[in-house]
């Protein structure tokens, strides 16, 4: 079992980590200078192990967001058996009615969008 974590909450992913006996995989994450997000792992740390992805949805949501897809897609990658989201935090749950307009509500769409990066169980 692998360890994984954004900037969101690496302390508790360290503490995670103690308490499963299991090892948290350095990340890095860069943004350039156009806003784009560069992650780099030791992929082939992730190669069959069950990969635990620790991040909160907090503020800047978008970013935080973003650094969740790209842990799971950088764990997909490297062909991760199992990957698991813990959200302490998880952004637009509260977004779980229609509006007035009956548009889509963000909270059906937000585990869809988690699915689709490589997660199986958030």
């Amino acid at each position: 079992m692998k360890i994984l974590s954004g900037h969101g909450h690496p302390k508790l992913a360290q503490r995670l980590a103690l308490l499963l006996k299991s090892e948290r995989v350095p990340t890095s994450l860069k943004q350039g200078s156009n806003g784009e997000f560069l992650l780099s792992l030791d992929a082939h740390k992730l190669r069959g192990q069950q990969v635990i992805i620790v991040q909160s949805l907090a503020k800047p949501v978008h970013n935080t967001l973003m650094e969740v897809f790209l842990l799971a897609n950088a764990a997909k990658t490297a062909k991760a058996d199992f990957i698991t989201a813990v959200l302490p935090y998880y952004a637009y749950g509260r977004q779980d009615r229609p509006t007035k307009d009956s548009t889509g509500t963000t909270a059906e769409l937000l585990p869809c969008l988690l699915a689709a990066s490589g997660i199986d169980k958030s």
